[in-house]
Order: C-alpha cells, then structure tokens, then sequence
C-alpha cells in the first residue's frame, strides 16, 4: 500500500496545472488529476538532477572562474576561484586560490583548469604552470 503525504504549491501555479489539464496534451498523455501531473513532474525533475554534475563552469572573468557545486550547503553554492600569477624567474605560474576551501589544492581549482576556455586563456597569457599545494605543476 503506497502511503501519501500533502505538499503545498502556491494557488497561482495550481491554477496553470489546472489550466493545462484541460489542453489537448494533457489528455493525450493521459493526466487526469493534478496529484497525477505533480508526482510526475517531480519524478522527472529528480532524474534530471541526478544526471547533472557535480560542478558547472558558470563563468570566466579576467582573474576568475565561477563555479556551481552543487553537492556544497543543500541545493548548492557558487563558488569562486581566483588566479594570482606570480612570475618564478622568466616563468609565469598561477595559483588558483578557491574562496571556499581557502586554498590552492582542492577540487574547485582542479576544476578551473579542467575547463578549456581557462586553459585557453592562461596559455594565451603564457602561463604554462599552477601551483597545487606546495608543489608546481604543468597546466
């Protein structure tokens, strides 16, 4: 036997479930009820989030990457990764600093560097070198 809870969803997007309801579609797909249309809807949304990533380049600034983590605080957090270059004698090395972990060696700065328009860009820059930790490493 399948037991049930009750969800609240606002007034206003039960209306268009039920405004849908009535549409050719929805007889089509063979909704009959909006407990019917909702519990599908939710099974849908879950296994698409499922399919998703862990992380998700949102965007690359001048000095910067931003990040989605979205395993990170519940539904997710964004995150930032900054790259302070420093030269080492003629060599230009970067260090990805992670606003999150508070260092040079996690899993959001290995990420950066995995995303081609930053390896792009920083070989356009003629950096060719990060610092992960305490060590340095080809980029």
């Amino acid at each position: 036997m399948v037991e049930w809870d009750t969800v609240r969803i606002p007034k206003s997007l039960s209306e268009e479930v039920e405004k849908f309801l009535q549409t050719d579609i929805a007889k089509r797909m063979g909704y009959n009820s909006k407990a019917q249309f909702v519990i599908d809807a939710v099974r849908e949304y879950l296994l698409k989030m499922e399919k998703r990533p862990r992380l998700e380049h949102i965007n690359t600034y001048s000095n910067r990457v931003t990040i989605l983590d979205r395993e990170l605080e519940g539904r997710g957090r964004v995150i930032d990764v900054i790259f302070l270059e420093k030269k080492n004698g003629l060599e230009k090395i970067v260090y990805p600093y992670c606003t999150y972990c508070e260092t040079t060696d996690c899993l959001h700065a290995d990420y950066a560097f995995e995303i081609p328009e930053v390896r792009r860009i920083l070989q356009q820059h003629g950096i060719k070198k990060r610092m992960k930790g305490k060590e340095i490493e080809e980029v």
